[in-house]
């Protein structure tokens, strides 16, 4: 370098001048391509398990709020993306408690062109409906429970679609202003449980800044051209943007708002290539875990997973039904192209049924094939009759404690009663809920409580067609306030449903260990005159239980609960009113067809009559129930007591209603009826020669395994005609 500062240069001719000048405008050119593409942080959480604070994690600003956002071991992972520099865990961000946590990723902040974001998230438990923000990009770096809302530049949320699946979106807020633009989301539906990569990007603009997401891009274009994105947001007519951007911050919520999120390998930079470096490797398909061997009951589902290995892998669910003879492409259920597959309803046809997963990967045409999982189909539990019936004579709310629950419809201890015992959630110092001789007594709080009971030993109570499930409940309401909230919730649901954990003590949180739980609410207008305004109309609603992945129980109805519709009274009619005794039945029933209804009555003194039922319309279609739970929210807007005299639980079996439904002639000697059945019901085939004389003769008896049963009839060849019924055998 001395030696050319020595040398003087002197241009000959025109040619040697342009020369020059082009060699200096491309010198600067590239220089100035260089200060542009700069990758501001690289954050793959290589801190000790735990939770993420600036103890653990010096980096870290702690905001405010409680434990939600923690270190885990492990690490995510995307094919065709290249490895961080510095590999480490992942960070999960809870759902019981607001929590907010940041860090600076520029020293002086970013106030021109362009900041990108991407980040590998893996969602393990579903959002609401309504979403919530989980990461994005500050100006201020003041990290409260307002950061991720209005006055942050960048926000990336989540939020439900089905009870399997969510999508992703961007906002853009307003600095420390308020308002910005409403959450666009990408069209993409993501399945729990899959590693996806999340780009999302803030460019200053000289009119309102604009922020884009891609969600999954192809790997294709890791490293090299910047894709059309999958959604944007801006907002016009406002101009009070952030000045500048300098910190990340992740946000956790109360209520099981965003589900719970895993998140890695945070990169942040200038340029689309900053943030999404390709792997130069083309690794080949590979199964790093089997799907597992799984048993199920009748009506339930059944979920088959892998864990592979390769460079951008698909996936592909095949069944056989013949013990692995031959295999086909699964046609039903959900997920057959991506890591998990949920199977349809399950009937004991599909038991010994073998699944098993092929993966590719394009990049070297390498295909391979999982081990197969073998299922099994149990028959439904057997539970019927009366199952609990509880006065509290021996003054107990307690009895039979875990792991029995419930004498389950046998008076083991010759006390008089069926009992189950009770549980409460909200608090351990003041459950509000106590019993004396003759009552359980509930006590609403200045905070909500649950009161639930699990009313089976083990397994649960299943509803095959034409069964009803009915839980009757007597109780005699103090301090009742004319309030047009809907304060009031009692519901039936299966806490044995796979995923989910009974209750073995009370406990201090609302969230009653409510994943996975499924079931059925009824909201109630509890109050001294009904009110439509505020419930329309009440008193009753009943709402299916949607988003599996909530802690809370009968928490946030509106997120976590798709209504099925309402009614019982019209505005201004007598509602509830103190010393009164009211008896509650809530009913459900799994009609022949396959639809489950759903049906109250309330009635009182004095011709007291509140009614409504409802036919499950969402494709739920719960049948199988193990729990009962009420939940006041609080003695302000319900009753300050509730003295309740009798529980029971009893499941009922209407005559099964079926017809034949097809009748095929199979050959010139032998005939096939089809007909509409009950698992585990026996029908006998009869038949005679004249429709108008003679005896019936029968045929044969046959045991039904599902809910269409055949049976084929033969030595017709001479038989001019012949008359067919199916009756039930006794």
């Amino acid at each position: 370098m001395k030696r050319a500062n020595h040398k003087t240069f002197t241009p000959r001719g025109a040619f040697g001048r342009s020369a020059f000048h082009l060699c200096i405008i491309a010198s600067s050119f590239l220089l100035s391509q260089s200060a542009r593409a700069t990758l501001f942080m690289e954050d793959a959480f290589n801190y000790n398990a735990g939770t993420l604070s600036s103890s653990t994690a010096p980096a870290w600003t702690t905001g405010s709020g409680g434990s939600q956002i923690a270190i885990q071991a492990g690490s995510l992972e995307l094919s065709g993306m290249a490895e961080p520099a510095n590999p480490g865990n992942k960070v999960q961000i809870g759902n019981t408690s607001n929590q907010s946590i940041g860090r600076t990723f520029n020293v002086t902040g970013v106030s021109s062109g362009s900041v990108y974001i991407s980040f590998l998230l893996k969602q393990t438990a579903i959002p609401t409906t309504a979403g919530a923000t989980i990461i994005g990009l500050d100006d201020d770096g003041a990290f409260s429970f307002s950061s991720g809302n209005a006055s942050s530049a960048l926000h990336i949320n989540v939020k439900q679609i089905t009870t399997t699946t969510y999508q992703v979106g961007v906002r853009k807020g307003q600095g420390s202003g308020s308002g910005g633009t409403g959450v666009a989301f990408a069209p993409t539906n993501l399945n729990l449980d899959d590693t996806v990569l999340v780009v999302a990007k803030y460019d200053f603009l000289e009119g309102s800044d604009t922020v884009t997401l891609w969600v999954n891009p192809s790997s294709g274009t890791f490293g090299g051209a910047e894709p059309a994105a999958d959604v944007a947001a801006t907002n016009t007519g406002v101009t009070a943007d952030p000045t500048g951007i300098q910190y990340l911050f992740l946000r956790a919520w109360s209520g099981a708002a965003n589900g719970i999120s895993q998140i890695d390998n945070v990169r942040i930079g200038s340029s689309w290539t900053d943030v999404t470096p390709a792997s130069s490797a083309c690794n080949p398909a590979g199964v790093a875990a089997d799907p597992s061997d799984t048993s199920r009951i009748i009506g339930q589902t059944a979920t088959f997973s892998i864990d592979a290995s390769g460079s951008t892998p698909t996936y592909q669910w095949q069944i056989s039904v013949n013990s692995g003879s031959t295999w086909d492409n699964v046609s039903e259920g959900s997920g057959e192209n991506s890591t998990s597959y949920i199977t349809p309803v399950l009937s004991l046809a599909d038991n010994g049924n073998q699944y098993r997963c092929i993966v590719n990967v394009s990049c070297d045409s390498s295909t391979v094939e999982s081990a197969a999982a073998i299922l099994t189909v149990n028959s439904a539990p057997t539970i019927g009759g009366v199952i609990v019936r509880d006065t509290w004579t021996d003054g107990t709310l307690s009895d039979p404690a875990p792991p029995v629950y419930s004498e389950t419809g046998v008076d083991s201890d010759e006390d008089g009663d069926i009992e189950s015992a009770w549980f409460a959630g909200g608090s351990t110092s003041t459950p509000g809920l106590s019993s004396s001789a003759g009552s359980l007594i509930g006590t609403p709080q200045s905070g909500s409580r649950t009161w639930l009971t699990h009313f089976t030993s083990s397994d649960y109570v299943h509803l095959n067609p034409g069964e009803t499930i009915k839980a009757t409940l007597v109780f005699i309401p103090q301090g009742v306030t004319d309030n047009t909230s809907a304060a009031l919730r009692f519901g039936l649901f299966n806490y044995s449903a796979p995923g989910a954990n009974r209750l073995t003590a009370n406990v201090s949180s609302g969230n009653v260990q409510g994943e996975n739980v499924t079931g059925y609410m009824m909201d109630v207008n509890f109050s001294t005159v009904f009110h439509t305004n505020a419930f329309n109309p009440p008193p009753l609603r009943f709402r299916t239980r949607t988003n599996l992945g909530a802690a809370g129980l009968m928490v946030s109805a509106d997120t976590d609960f798709t209504s099925l519709g309402s009614g019982g009274a019209s505005d201004g009619a007598p509602g509830f009113q103190d010393g009164n005794t009211y008896t509650n039945e809530i009913s459900i029933t799994h009609a022949h067809g396959g639809a489950v209804s759903i049906s109250a009555r309330i009635t009182g003194p004095n011709g007291f009559e509140v009614a409504h039922s409802e036919t499950d319309t969402t494709g739920s279609n719960y049948i199988g129930f193990d729990t009962f739970a009420m939940r006041p929210a609080n003695n302000t807007q319900t009753a300050t007591s509730f003295d309740i005299k009798l529980f029971k639980v009893e499941k009922t079996s209407g005559a099964p209603s079926f017809a034949i439904t097809t009748v095929e002639r199979l050959s010139a000697d032998s005939v096939k009826l089809t007909w509409d059945s009950v698992a585990g019901q026996d029908y006998q085939v009869q038949s005679r020669d004249a429709l108008n004389g003679g005896g019936w003769t029968t045929h044969g008896t046959v045991t039904a395994t599902d809910s269409s049963t055949s049976f084929t009839n033969s030595g017709l060849s001479a038989v001019p005609q012949r008359f067919y019924r199916v009756v039930l055998a006794e």
